[in-house]
């Protein structure tokens, strides 16, 4: 295991490296991916069960909320602002990222500050799936992580250590991370969601956490995945009652498109199941200076 796990690193930083970009001035350049915001229909903005979806307004509007507690953390970075464009020049701690041996060697090298976060994702996704033992544990851990990789990347876009279009590619991986982690263990026929490649919308009326959608899908495709236009959002659920926020995986890369601006993150539900309660919180992606 300790020889593997420098080995399973430097694949990942490879893979990373090859899947972001960073290997097409070398002639090196990856498939077009599949989305893991397959929304066929619109994503509704809310798994609350009691409350009715939320209408979005046409209008994108962004807010300038004020940054909450969960904009924590920081990431032992420097160097590199994009992918491929410099090598990391004097990183103060790769232990602080999950870097280290072979794998921290290889960021130095000169794959860029957003390899180097990806891989220490993709250490942290490793690890929850080897702890993941059925659906409910598995969609904790995803949870878990979802949140600690999100404030991790928020934290590197806001000290320009990396730019809009790498926290965009790496959001999206985030995203993919819960799919890989929870698919394997969705109890048979609660996977409607065909593991987020085929998320409904949430319906007119009545609960879209039900039937074949079960606890993976559901907090997947409306909790995490979010949207491309905002929403009233309740403070539970990282708004304020009366603005709308762009909300979740979706709402992120429309705000980083966009130049930045505030995103809620909506209150997951635990269940009797052993499902845990997760509070809905607000980051703001602004990056100093601006």
């Amino acid at each position: 295991m300790d020889v593997l796990l420098p080995v399973l690193l430097v694949g990942g930083l490879l893979y990373l490296a090859y899947n972001s970009g960073a290997l097409t001035q070398f002639g090196i350049s990856p498939p077009t991916p599949l989305s893991p915001l397959n929304n066929p229909g619109g994503l509704q903005p809310s798994a609350q069960f009691t409350n009715p979806p939320v209408t979005l307004p046409r209008t994108p509007v962004v807010t300038n909320a004020p940054v909450t507690s969960a904009n924590t953390g920081q990431l032992a970075i420097t160097g590199a602002a994009s992918v491929g464009t410099a090598a990391i020049s004097a990183p103060s701690s790769f232990a602080a990222l999950g870097l280290t041996g072979a794998a921290a060697g290889a960021a130095v090298a000169g794959i860029g500050a957003v390899v180097a976060i990806g891989a220490a994702l993709y250490a942290a996704h490793l690890a929850r799936v080897r702890q993941a033992k059925d659906e409910n544990s598995a969609v904790n851990l995803g949870v878990q992580g979802f949140d600690s990789d999100l404030k991790q990347v928020n934290a590197a876009y806001n000290a320009r250590q990396i730019d809009a279009a790498s926290a965009i590619s790496l959001v999206k991986q985030i995203l993919a991370n819960y799919w890989a982690l929870v698919t394997p263990h969705i109890q048979p026929g609660r996977n409607g969601c065909g593991g987020g490649n085929g998320c409904p919308p949430w319906p007119a009326s009545g609960n879209g956490c039900s039937g074949s959608i079960g606890a993976a899908c559901c907090v997947g495709c409306y909790d995490l995945a979010g949207g491309a236009q905002p929403a009233t959002l309740a403070a539970s659920d990282g708004g304020d009652g009366v603005n709308p926020y762009y909300f979740g995986i979706g709402g992120t890369i429309a705000v980083l498109q966009h130049g930045g601006g505030p995103v809620a993150y909506q209150y997951v539900y635990g269940s009797k199941y052993g499902g845990q309660n997760r509070p809905g919180y607000r980051l703001n992606w602004v990056q100093a200076g601006s």
